[in-house]
């Protein structure tokens, strides 16, 4: 349901109950004369989601206001600022390390976002064919990387510590790190996205950045490496839920049970 209208029927829901509420309220704990200004009070249903009110003289101005049952406290919308590379800036795809560059392309927008670098086509092609050289002679290949082995690259390549490796993430989790100014990292299933502009089928181990969400459409806004049109490419929070999944280093491998994690990074400190 779309968040407008849910809120819509939140407050709906919350005038309907509220004399309801006040009725019980006052044969539990007195009379409603002890409620103060402001005050919020969690109404119990049967059946139904917990609602908390915010009793009249609340801080917001409002008569009466409803908060959206087990929604963590999160801006409604968020769009970082950064820089997009495709994983084949100039479409080589015929190329291997930039047919298998997404890994590359998502850790170089994700640093150089953080270090306030300029990314243009160039420079992009260069450092993917760097960083793939340099796994090939380091670890003997240079296609799929697992979210670990993309935090540990982080820290062998480029030097970065301001990286985190967190399992067993929900999309929640990926919103509080975007709301947190943190970028994301995500390894998903490309098949199950079903982008337009992928070489059909599509990736089956694919690396993307997520930079922000937008809750009014209920979408995620990413960077998509496996497109040149991949720049801010919208995909919707359940999409996103159900092709999140992570994969281990090698060549189109998976693992025997799921596993979805995310790697965030953070502005460096100047």
């Amino acid at each position: 349901m779309p968040v407008k209208l849910r809120r819509v029927l939140y407050a709906a829901l919350a005038v309907f109950f509220f004399p309801v509420f006040l009725a019980v309220y006052s044969q539990k704990y007195g009379t409603s004369d002890s409620l103060q200004d402001g005050e919020i009070v969690h109404l119990e249903q049967s059946g139904n989601e917990d609602l908390d009110f915010v009793l009249p003289g609340g801080t917001s101005g409002e008569a009466m206001a409803i908060k959206e049952p087990n929604s963590p406290n999160l801006p409604f919308k968020v769009l970082l600022d950064v820089p997009f590379t495709s994983q084949a800036p100039f479409g080589d795809w015929d190329d291997p390390r930039q047919q298998n560059g997404c890994e590359e392309a998502s850790m170089l927008m994700a640093v150089y976002w953080s270090r306030g670098m300029e990314l243009p086509p160039r420079i992009a092609r260069e450092e993917i064919e760097k960083m793939s050289d340099f796994h090939l002679t380091q670890h003997g290949h240079f296609h799929d990387q697992s979210n670990a082995d993309v935090y540990s690259f982080l820290r062998e390549y480029f030097n970065f510590e301001k990286a985190a490796f967190v399992e067993k993430i929900t999309i929640v989790d990926i919103k509080q790190a975007l709301s947190e100014n943190k970028v994301v990292i995500l390894p998903i299933n490309g098949q199950k996205v079903k982008n337009p502009y992928y070489i059909p089928p599509g990736p089956t181990n694919h690396k993307i950045v997520v930079v922000g969400y937008d809750d009014e459409t209920e979408e995620f806004i990413t960077h998509d490496p496996g497109t040149g049109q991949g720049k801010n490419f919208r995909y919707s929070y359940k999409i996103i839920e159900n092709a999140m999944e992570d994969y281990p280093t090698g060549l189109h491998e998976k693992y025997a049970v799921k596993k979805v994690s995310m790697v965030t990074v953070e502005k460096e400190t100047k």
